[in-house]
């Protein structure tokens, strides 16, 4: 029986596209989900052409704009009727504040509220395959999240800004497993690495000199996060784990700053209402 796609966000460049090969090489069937473009296309292309699988679909939104991630995530629902993985890829690290055409601050509107938004409208596709996996990547760089000033509307610093997204993104995904475990989908954040992405040639500043040290010393290539992205998608052995963050594919220890339950209640409440996401209620617990 053929396999039902995995669709992968960012995959015209960086690890997302690193992994998309791989997952391509394999057979995989995907849907690339990119912002419209020459670069997506010439991605999409090359995918195609250097996996020989010619089961890999383009998929163009401005992940920035909700009406774009509802219209794609239609396309790809009308398409598919089952998908058997969401790789929850695309981030961004603007050096100054910008807003999204719904103002929201850049970098939560693409790296946090995408994702959101995008599972939440693809439960019933993911809930059809039955061993779907959801794979949000995170990073192992997380900072406390600022929940009173979320549009940063204050003091902008993008390094600031980009770890709080990231643990904002490991914080509901414990919200997303606990809601979707129920239905048969697993939600795992993933940690890819250190690695040398677009991510750090936007960097600014002091940024940009620590950057540019840490490529040389530090950082691992693109290819190896998207060989992790492409692990954490396929193995089995995480369709039973869920709601876990996974460093270099390994399950790791929760930072503290995600085991804070009234910080993740608020933080769930506040992308509910940003995006107008619509997920499973939570269970009630079972009486002691």
């Amino acid at each position: 029986m053929p396999r039902n796609p995995i669709v992968i966000t960012g995959a015209s460049s960086g690890i997302g596209k690193a992994a998309a090969l791989e997952l391509a090489e394999l057979g995989e069937p995907l849907v690339l989900v990119c912002r419209e473009g020459a670069k997506a296309r010439d991605a999409h292309a090359e995918i195609i052409r250097r996996s020989g699988n010619k089961a890999v679909e383009l998929v163009t939104a401005d992940l920035s704009s909700q009406s774009e991630i509802h219209l794609a995530a239609q396309v790809i629902a009308d398409r598919h009727k089952a998908i058997h993985g969401l790789v929850n890829n695309a981030g961004i690290s603007p050096h100054r504040r910008q807003l999204s055409s719904e103002g929201i601050e850049m970098t939560f509107a693409v790296n946090v509220f995408a994702p959101f938004l995008l599972t939440s409208l693809l439960v019933e596709p993911l809930r059809a395959d039955g061993e779907a996996h959801v794979v949000n990547v995170a990073s192992d760089l997380l900072r406390k999240v600022q929940l009173d000033d979320l549009d940063r509307a204050g003091r902008f610093d993008a390094f600031e800004v980009y770890g709080q997204s990231k643990l904002a993104d490991l914080m509901l995904t414990i919200g997303q497993a606990e809601r979707l475990k129920p239905l048969g989908i697993a939600v795992n954040a993933l940690a890819p690495g250190f690695l040398r992405t677009a991510l750090a040639r936007d960097a600014r500043g002091l940024s940009r000199l620590f950057f540019a040290l840490a490529s040389r010393t530090m950082m691992q290539s693109a290819r190896k996060g998207g060989h992790r992205i492409a692990q954490a998608v396929r193995d089995p052995a995480l369709t039973g784990t869920t709601g876990q963050f996974i460093v270099k594919n390994r399950v790791a220890l929760r930072p503290a700053l995600a085991s804070d339950g009234p910080a993740r209640s608020a933080l769930w409440v506040a992308a509910e209402q940003a995006t107008g996401a619509i997920y499973p209620a939570l269970e009630a617990a079972d009486p002691a």
